[in-house]
């Protein structure tokens, strides 16, 4: 029966609310997916070409473990959000006596990021960071931040709650607050990434300032120096 034509009607369906669920889960089994792949994408491998040190390569396996750590408050999204419908199918079975859904457990987001392109030396054994490695990593995150927020927005299709809760505006809700999934997992994101003290563009622009002192300190040195005795 297709319970997305009441319209005029109060209501739910306990089997479609469950497949709510299921929904959510799909979307958050892609979601880790879809941030490892734009991450190493459009920064790992594009800073890859710009910095190039053993500090390059343990900075980003450090990189790698912070996000690692964000994978339970990331999964706690959709396991607060699928937990929420589940309390709204539990409201209706209490208000009509009917059965109340049982909701899948949201299974943990992966965030498994491949940072073995960052190198301790080049081709010709050369280290270095490119001076204008600031503003193009600005450029890489934001075309990440894009790519990882363009999918977001395909996956929420993962939700539909027009059959499971028809009446009082209840499916159009559930819909607008399944598109704010992905703002508040790229908050989470924003952490390691650009807002941080401690994220990857603030560590960018330090260890550039550093390359820069080091370079300028060995510069002077030559130039006042009379290499006598």
């Amino acid at each position: 029966m297709d319970s997305g034509g009441r319209a005029d009607a109060l209501g739910y369906n306990t089997e479609e609310v469950e497949a709510i669920g299921e929904g959510i889960n799909k979307y958050a089994n892609q979601t880790g997916e879809v941030i490892v792949t734009a991450i190493k994408t459009n920064i790992v491998d594009k800073v890859a070409e710009e910095w190039v040190s053993e500090v390059a390569v343990e900075y980003f396996y450090q990189f790698k473990d912070e996000l690692k750590q964000k994978e339970a408050s990331i999964t706690g999204v959709f396991q607060n959000f699928s937990d929420q419908i589940g309390e709204a199918g539990q409201n209706w079975a209490d208000q009509t006596k009917g059965t109340a859904p049982t909701m899948p457990a949201v299974d943990t987001v992966t965030l498994d990021l491949d940072v073995s392109s960052m190198k301790a030396t080049d081709g010709n054994g050369d280290r270095y960071m490119y001076e204008d490695i600031e503003e193009k990593v600005k450029g890489y995150v934001e075309n990440a931040r894009t790519e990882i927020l363009s999918a977001f927005a395909n996956m929420e299709s993962e939700i539909n709650a027009e059959t499971a809760f028809f009446g009082g505006g209840q499916s159009e809700a559930v819909q607008e607050a399944a598109s704010s999934l992905g703002d508040q997992v790229n908050t989470m994101l924003d952490e390691v990434i650009s807002s941080d003290s401690g994220s990857l563009i603030t560590a960018i622009q330090n260890y550039k300032s550093e390359y820069s002192d080091t370079a300028t300190s060995n510069a002077s040195s030559f130039e006042d120096s009379a290499f006598t005795e």
